[in-house]
């Protein structure tokens, strides 16, 4: 499971995206999706979810680093006092 989390951790760094579906991420880092939901979860305080989803209506996940360092304050503070995650 390091190993995989280590790939799945490196699709989120890509730079290319700001966030990241199950899809994407699975096939980026040729980690099945079961895995790719489980490591997600078991390192959820190195990850974050949007509150909203993708044009498709699918889930997003971002570092929570990169959350953190490109995000704006006002944006990071309207979703802390709304209790959800803004992309």
């Amino acid at each position: 499971m390091n190993d995989e989390w280590k790939k799945i951790e490196a699709a989120l760094g890509n730079d290319k995206f700001q966030w990241r579906t199950l899809d994407g991420l699975a096939t980026e880092s040729g980690v099945p999706m079961r895995s790719v939901i489980a490591a997600l979860d078991s390192h959820s305080d190195n990850v974050v979810r949007s509150s909203v989803p993708s044009e498709s209506g699918k889930a997003l996940y971002t570092l929570r680093a990169k959350y953190a360092a490109n995000t704006s304050p006002f944006k990071r503070l309207l979703g802390a006092t709304t209790m959800k995650i803004l992309p």
